[in-house]
C-alpha cells in the first residue's frame, strides 16, 4: 500500500496536520516566506492575460443574453461590459492563475490526497464586486476553488473536513447624515485626486455644490436564491478549464448581479448622483457595484465621461488602466503612446489645463 501524501494548497489549519507527509502547493505555506520564483514569469503571464481577455471577450455575449433573461431586462452589451465586466474579468484570470498553478504542480510532483473544507453554496457567492475582491486574498476561499479543481480534474483523494466561515465582515447599509446635504449637480467628480480646494474651486465655478465622493453608501445584504443560478452557458471551445469556469460562473458571480440587481438603484438614488449629468470626471474608477452601474447607465446615455491614467497606470497593459479607456469618452495620459481616438495624450502637467 503506497503512502498517502497530502497536498497543501493555503495555511488553513484546518487542511494541514504535522503527522501527515506533506507536500506544499507553494513552498512559502510552508516557510512563511514568499518565493518569487513560485509566480509565472512575464511571458507567462502575458500569454495567460491574453488568453483571459480573448475569452472574456467570446463569453460575455452569452453571459449577458442569460442575465437579461434573468432580469427579464433588454440592457445591450456596453451596459454589461461596464457593469459586469471589471468582476468577469478579473474572475476568469483569477480561475485561470489556480488552475495554471495546479496544473504546473502536477507536472513535476505526486500526491495522493488533500484536505477539502466544507462550505454551503450561498458562500460562494459573495455580496458585491467589492467583497469579491476582497474574499480572494484569504485562505478560505482560494483553499476552496483548489479543491474544487482537484476534484473536478480527478487529480486525488479528498477528505472533508468542518470548517465555519467567519462572516463578521457582512455589514448592512448605514444610514450616513451626509447624504441629507447631498444635491443634484450637473457634473459629477469621483475619485479626482484632486486637491480639497481644487475641487471646490471647479464645482463653484460650474455653479454646483460642492460634493468631495471619496466614499459611498455600503449595500445592504442581498438574499441569496440558489434558483436563479442554475443557468447553463455554452461551451466554445472543448478545454477542460472552459468546462470548469462555465460551470462555476454563476456560482460565484456576486449577489449585486443576480439577487440584487433591482435593489441596488435605491442605493444609487441616495448617493443623490445626477440623473443626467452634463458630464463625469472620474480620476479611479470604484469597484463599488452601484457605482459601476450608475457609469454603465450613464455610458448607454451617451453622458460624455473622462477618465485619467494615475501615476501608478502602466503604459503597458494594465486592467485599471484599460476600464478606464473603454469606459470614457475622453481619457486623458501622461504616455506618448496613443492606440485610441479617444486617448488625449498631455505629457507630465505642470500648468492647468482646460478641458
Amino acid at each position: 500500500m503506497k503512502e498517502k501524501i497530502y497536498l497543501i494548497t493555503t495555511p488553513l489549519k484546518e487542511t494541514f496536520k504535522k503527522e501527515n507527509k506533506n507536500i506544499f502547493l507553494h513552498p512559502w505555506i510552508e516557510e512563511n516566506k514568499i518565493k518569487f520564483f513560485d509566480y509565472p514569469n512575464n511571458n507567462q503571464m502575458i500569454n495567460n492575460n491574453n488568453y483571459c481577455l480573448n475569452l472574456y471577450e467570446k463569453i460575455l455575449p452569452e453571459i449577458s443574453t442569460i442575465l437579461n433573461k434573468i432580469h427579464k431586462s433588454d440592457f445591450n452589451l456596453e451596459f454589461w461590459k461596464f457593469f459586469l465586466g471589471p468582476w468577469l474579468k478579473i474572475f476568469i484570470s483569477i480561475l485561470n492563475d489556480r488552475w495554471k498553478r495546479i496544473e504546473n504542480f502536477n507536472n513535476n510532483n505526486f500526491y495522493s490526497n488533500t484536505y477539502a473544507i466544507s462550505y454551503k453554496s450561498d458562500d460562494l457567492a459573495e455580496n458585491s464586486h467589492e467583497s469579491f475582491m476582497q474574499a480572494v486574498k484569504t485562505d478560505y476561499w482560494n483553499s476552496i476553488i483548489y479543491n474544487k479543481i482537484l476534484k473536478f480534474t480527478n487529480a486525488c483523494d479528498i477528505e472533508e473536513v468542518p470548517y465555519k466561515k467567519n462572516n463578521s465582515q457582512l455589514k448592512n447599509s448605514k444610514f450616513d447624515i451626509k447624504n441629507l446635504i447631498k444635491k443634484r449637480q450637473n457634473y459629477l467628480f469621483i475619485n479626482t485626486y484632486l486637491s480639497p480646494i481644487e475641487e471646490i474651486s471647479i464645482n463653484l465655478k460650474l455653479k454646483q455644490f460642492p460634493i468631495l465622493r471619496k466614499k459611498f453608501i455600503e449595500l445592504p445584504q442581498f438574499n441569496y436564491i440558489a434558483e436563479i443560478r442554475n443557468e447553463p452557458v455554452k461551451q466554445i471551445e472543448n478545454y477542460e478549464f472552459e468546462k470548469f469556469l462555465f460551470l462555476n460562473i454563476f456560482k460565484y458571480m456576486p449577489r449585486v448581479f443576480l439577487e440584487g440587481f433591482f435593489e441596488i438603484d435605491k442605493v444609487i438614488d441616495s448617493e443623490k448622483f445626477p440623473k443626467n449629468p452634463k458630464g463625469i470626471f472620474c480620476g479611479i474608477i470604484p469597484e463599488n457595484s452601484h457605482v459601476l452601474k450608475y457609469l454603465a447607465m450613464q455610458k448607454i446615455r451617451k453622458t460624455k465621461i473622462i477618465t485619467v491614467q494615475m501615476g501608478g497606470d502602466s503604459s503597458y497593459y494594465d486592467f485599471h488602466r484599460s476600464q478606464k479607456q473603454e469606459i470614457s469618452n475622453t481619457f486623458l495620459s501622461w504616455c506618448k503612446t496613443r492606440t485610441n481616438k479617444n486617448i488625449r495624450n498631455l505629457g507630465y502637467i505642470k500648468k492647468k489645463i482646460c478641458l
